[in-house]
């Protein structure tokens, strides 16, 4: 099964950014501007929310305080856990392996996917003869995979993969996370909004892990920017719902889909397999179905367009 941006008028379905560059970029970029102040290293020591202010100490008995409070800190969250929160979700019982591959052939800037009974293995394009590999496994077989040797290991993904791509010729540091669904019952609260993974954890079959987190920022910046405009508070419970509003039907949307997705390919029953090979050939040969699968995988418009334009709160 094929998608080709071509189809949907769009010049790219995507960019693969590394996670470094992205991460150099941003704090590139916080340390222009002069309204923001960066407390690096820092570790939080206790959190409390008052109507009027968000306090946060540190480590160092800093005490810093905000109209409100974004906890974009991941899937073992911190402020979640403060909050308390709740998050429903289970485990995989799988692991990613991630590791950066050269490889002998161009890929022509297209992702590829091979599924196999243990999980799917993606390869992302980044420079011309470079992908980045998610291996989703077995945590038995991903602590295997980790403890091969270079040769060993690309020997094994070849034998994985196929030969789309030519040899496999080098591997660069590896590393394994293990994999679950996850989603907060309530991404809000009085001076408090949880975006991300801090709110959501998704498999990484379709890689929209990232743009689910972005598309919680544009949502919650669209929310703060009319709060401002219309002279509300920006910490305000009502304020800070319109974006959990906003956000959550298109995150367990998504989440849904890919656990379906996920279930659905590591079930090698043969009426199963049978049905489900049927199906992709036909979403293959049905135009408009596949152009709804990619313009969810793009992501809204509205959203694209926010993150486009800069705030200025």
């Amino acid at each position: 099964m094929q998608f080709d941006s071509a189809e949907i008028a769009e010049p790219d379905l995507g960019h693969i950014i590394e996670n470094g560059v992205i991460q150099a970029g941003l704090w590139q970029r916080l340390k222009q501007l002069p309204s923001v102040h960066c407390f690096s290293p820092a570790t939080p020591q206790q959190l409390q929310i008052t109507q009027q202010q968000a306090c946060l100490t540190l480590d160092d008995d800093q005490v810093l305080t905000a109209a409100l409070l974004v906890g974009a800190d991941g899937g073992r969250s911190w402020v979640r856990q403060q909050m308390g929160f709740e998050s429903k979700g289970w485990s995989y019982q799988q692991d990613a392996v991630v590791a950066t591959i050269t490889h002998e052939l161009d890929h022509q800037e297209s992702c590829w996917q091979r599924f196999a009974a243990d999980g799917p293995l993606a390869f992302l394009p980044l420079d011309e003869k470079t992908c980045s590999i998610v291996w989703s496994t077995s945590p038995e077989h991903a602590k295997q995979l980790l403890a091969l040797d270079d040769a060993e290991f690309l020997k094994a993904l070849q034998l994985s993969f196929g030969d789309s791509l030519g040899r496999m010729l080098s591997v660069g540091e590896r590393a394994a996370f293990p994999l679950r669904l996850a989603h907060t019952i309530k991404y809000t609260g009085l001076r408090l909004a949880l975006i991300g993974d801090a709110a959501h954890s998704i498999h990484p079959l379709a890689g929209q892990g990232v743009n689910l987190g972005l598309g919680d920022m544009s949502s919650l910046v669209d929310a703060l920017l009319a709060a401002k405009a219309r002279g509300e508070d920006i910490g305000d419970s009502a304020v800070l719902r319109r974006y959990e509003r906003a956000r959550k039907a298109d995150n367990v949307l998504m989440l849904g889909a890919m656990d379906g997705f996920k279930r659905l390919f590591s079930n090698d029953q043969p009426l199963l397999r049978f049905t489900r090979n049927l199906g992709l050939n036909l979403t293959d040969r049905i135009s408009p179905l596949k152009q709804l699968f990619m313009q969810q995988a793009l992501g809204s418009a509205s959203n694209r367009a926010s993150l486009a334009k800069p705030p200025h709160l």
